[in-house]
C-alpha cells in the first residue's frame, strides 16, 4: 500500500538527500516548475541561513499554500516514481487532504500532467484570501473526539477538521478561535500543538476555494 502525505508534512530541504540522490525526483520537480514558474527548486531547497528569524521566513515561504501543495506533489510523487522505478507495484493507494491528488495519479486515474495542473490549481484556490481575511488556524488535540466536542460546542467558529485516529483529532477555525481553544485544553491538561498550517483546512475557512477549484 501506498499513503500519500498532506499538507502540514513540509518543511524547507525535506527529501535533500533522496533529491540529491535520485534524477527521477530532480525531473518531477523540475516539470511542476515548466507548468508553472514557481523556481520551486528554490523554495524548496533555499539558500543556507544561519539564524533563527531567517530559518523562519523559510518555512513560512514554504508553508505558503499555493507553493507548499505543488512542493508537496512534487516529491511525494517523485518518491513514487523512484520506488515505480525499482519494481514497485502499488495494490492500494491512499492519500490525506491533498495527498488525495497524489494517490488518485498513483493509482493511474489521473495522468502525470492532470495531476501536476490540479495540484497548483488546488493550492492557489485555497492560497486565495477568504472574505473575512482570517485563513484560520488548525490545532492537534491527543484526544478521543466524544472528549472534546463538549469542549468546544461553545467556542464560535471551531470544528473537528480531522479524525486521525481514536486518540487524536486536529481542531480547525478561525485563528482567535483556535487561540481560545488551545488556552482552554491547556488548562485541562490535554496535549495540543498548533500545526504548521496557512490555512484552517477541511473548514469553512477555505470554502471560497471550492467553486474555483
Amino acid at each position: 500500500a501506498s499513503l500519500f502525505s498532506g499538507q502540514g508534512s513540509q518543511y524547507a530541504n525535506m527529501a535533500s538527500e533522496a533529491t540529491s540522490s535520485f534524477e527521477l525526483i530532480q525531473k518531477t520537480i523540475a516539470a511542476f516548475d515548466a507548468k508553472k514558474e514557481y523556481d520551486l527548486a528554490n523554495k524548496i531547497y533555499p539558500k543556507p541561513v544561519f539564524t533563527p528569524e531567517d530559518k523562519a521566513i523559510l518555512e513560512k515561504n514554504i508553508t505558503n499554500t499555493e507553493f507548499a501543495q505543488p512542493a508537496i506533489g512534487s516529491i511525494s510523487l517523485g518518491y513514487y516514481n523512484v520506488f515505480k522505478n525499482a519494481g514497485f507495484e502499488s495494490d492500494m493507494v491512499a492519500g490525506h487532504s491533498f495527498g488525495e491528488l497524489t494517490a488518485l495519479c498513483a493509482s493511474g486515474v489521473l495522468s502525470e500532467t492532470d495531476y501536476m495542473t490540479l495540484a497548483i490549481a488546488r493550492g492557489k484556490a485555497m492560497g486565495a484570501k477568504n472574505t473575512s481575511g482570517d485563513a484560520g488556524a488548525m490545532l492537534a488535540v491527543k484526544a478521543a473526539s466524544e472528549e472534546i466536542k463538549p469542549l468546544i460546542s461553545a467556542i464560535d467558529d471551531v470544528s473537528i477538521a480531522n479524525l486521525n485516529s481514536s486518540s487524536q483529532i486536529v481542531l480547525g477555525g478561525n485563528t482567535e478561535s483556535i487561540t481560545k481553544v488551545k488556552a482552554l485544553l491547556d488548562t485541562k491538561k490535554y496535549r495540543s500543538v498548533l500545526l504548521p498550517v496557512s490555512a484552517a483546512f477541511h473548514t469553512k475557512c477555505v470554502e471560497h476555494a471550492q467553486k474555483p477549484f
